[in-house]
């Protein structure tokens, strides 16, 4: 058979001739979704939408067909990536861990639609589908995703429940666990204890730092700084922020949004008319509880 080969977009500042060959699509790869999420790491989700839709029309593969909806979903389509997870799970000889994902993506797409105890439900049925599939690594980032819409929705004690569950798996099964010490650390702050905030948000660095991610660790880092702000002590927190900064330039990752959110509230009073308009930008519409508690404290913040 003919094999079709896929171009893909090098940068998207560079459309004009910038394409290049990946690898040739073959109707017998063991393993395209895997393929398509490594595509969609190294040049990102439209590219990768690209290669499931050509996966799925050639080979009719489920996971190519998830890919798609996946891929909505990356690309922020999350009203397309719903209808799509709707489809697949009318399907009703779906296989169980295919099932696991699609209700896996539906509450993942209501959660970034802010709609967090709508996500509950189908996190849930996901939750039980990968236990009937015996897939403790996905149970792990649902149990995450559970106590993410707990968090954000301000029902602190229901998240920190999911929390310590995704911990017993996660370290059981040896899963990277920086998102969900993040999370921890978010409420534990919020809980009003601050010093346990920066011990979890201390693991999660680690975390990062052992898995090479390192917008997670200017991330983690200047979730420290805020931390210590929050506590009274300035010129510590500043310190860390000057790392975060620093890494960014190190490491050449471009702006990461919270080392942003923070450099901008505790600099308020130097940069007001550029906070302002930073805020707005960045938490307009926002419902989560911590990121409302966080707009608060730097509208209220007072400069002499």
């Amino acid at each position: 058979m003919k094999l079709r080969r896929v171009l893909l977009v090098l940068c998207p500042f560079f459309v004009w001739n910038n394409v290049f060959a990946q690898p040739e699509f073959e109707v017998n790869e063991p393993r395209p979704y895997t393929t398509g999420m490594e595509i969609a790491r190294k040049y990102g989700a439209k590219v990768a939408h690209g290669y499931f839709n050509d996966c799925h029309e050639q080979t009719s593969n489920d996971m190519c067909f998830y890919g798609v909806a996946y891929t909505w979903y990356m690309m922020g389509e999350h009203d397309k990536s719903i209808e799509m997870v709707k489809y697949m799970l009318a399907n009703t000889t779906l296989p169980d861990n295919i099932a696991g994902h699609c209700w896996a993506l539906m509450g993942g797409n209501l959660i970034y639609l802010r709609k967090f105890e709508q996500a509950q439900e189908p996190l849930l049925k996901a939750l039980e589908f990968y236990k009937k599939a015996n897939q403790p690594v996905n149970q792990f980032r649902v149990l995450v995703q559970l106590g993410n819409g707990k968090l954000r929705s301000g029902k602190l004690e229901a998240a920190d429940a999911y929390f310590e569950r995704a911990v017993l798996v996660g370290i059981s099964e040896e899963m990277s666990r920086e998102y969900l010490y993040s999370l921890r650390a978010i409420s534990a702050y919020t809980r009003g204890n601050v010093e346990m905030a920066i011990s979890y948000a201390e693991l999660s660095y680690a975390e990062y730092e052992r898995i090479k991610n390192y917008r997670g660790m200017i991330d983690a880092k200047s979730y420290i700084g805020f931390y210590l702000y929050e506590l009274g002590r300035e010129e510590e927190a500043k310190t860390f922020l000057q790392q975060a900064n620093q890494m960014t330039e190190d490491y050449q990752t471009g702006p990461v949004t919270w080392t942003v959110l923070v450099n901008a509230y505790i600099n308020k009073c130097e940069e007001p008319e550029n906070t302002r308009k930073l805020i707005d930008a960045k938490l307009k519409g926002e419902k989560g509880t911590f990121l409302l508690r966080f707009k608060h404290l730097i509208e209220s913040k007072e400069c002499p």
